[in-house]
């Protein structure tokens, strides 16, 4: 019987921890992206939306702007030739609505903001309380030289509530000022089962594991 009870509590921390591994039930996604560029006499621009991943840009006088978003990254670049004038701005955005496949989870963001960038910012919302969880964001104006972005957290959330990620990035210069430089931002998500939840998990398969081995070896003898 104990070993009935043994077995069975691994197959089930074996399957909740499988079923984990997915963290979240992503159940829409919307994706937009938009920049311009601009001379004395003509204007290159690009605005899209889609519910899959996006990547568009324009060129005009050397100059460029890239916008892409989807697969939880967003990102944007600039670069501004001298001859531009009067500016260039890409930009990027993602909504993810999804529900938590568990109570625990660990949101972590990467990514980076060059100097003449301008922000990259990113917000978890609780949708069902419609009570914003987390605002964070980084401007490019504190840090001339860039910042690397390594930024996580850990959060109880309800698996019986919808959540919304959203995460934007945009780069802007004035090119009679931000000529012949480049403007990048991106940022990228990722959401896992806490760490407590990944022991439960890897604890639960190696009882089973052990198990299963011994239960082998003894059928072996008889």
């Amino acid at each position: 019987m104990k070993t009935y009870i043994l077995l069975m509590a691994c197959f089930f921390a074996a399957f909740s921890g499988t079923t984990l591994a997915a963290s979240i039930n992503i159940i829409s996604q919307t994706h937009h992206v938009w920049g311009w560029i601009t001379t004395p006499h003509s204007v290159r621009s690009y605005d899209y939306t889609d519910d899959i991943s996006i990547n568009e840009n324009a060129e005009l006088w050397n100059s460029i702007s890239e916008s892409s978003a989807g697969d939880f990254q967003v990102s944007a670049y600039t670069f501004a030739a001298a001859e531009t004038g009067p500016g260039i701005s890409a930009s990027a955005e993602s909504y993810y609505n999804f529900t938590p496949i568990t109570t625990s989870l660990t949101l972590n963001i990467s990514g980076y903001i060059s100097p003449w960038a301008h922000v990259a910012h990113f917000e978890l919302t609780d949708l069902t309380d419609r009570n914003t969880v987390l605002v964070h964001y980084y401007l490019s104006e504190p840090y001339p030289n860039g910042v690397e972005i390594n930024w996580d957290q850990d959060f109880q959330v309800d698996p019986s509530h919808q959540y919304r990620l959203w995460m934007y990035v945009s780069g802007l210069q004035i090119t009679q000022i931000d000529y012949d430089k480049f403007a990048n931002a991106e940022l990228n998500a990722v959401f896992t089962p806490e760490l407590g939840t990944m022991v439960m998990f890897s604890l639960g398969v190696g009882l089973m594991r052990k198990f299963r081995a011994k239960h082998v070896k003894c059928k072996t003898k008889r």
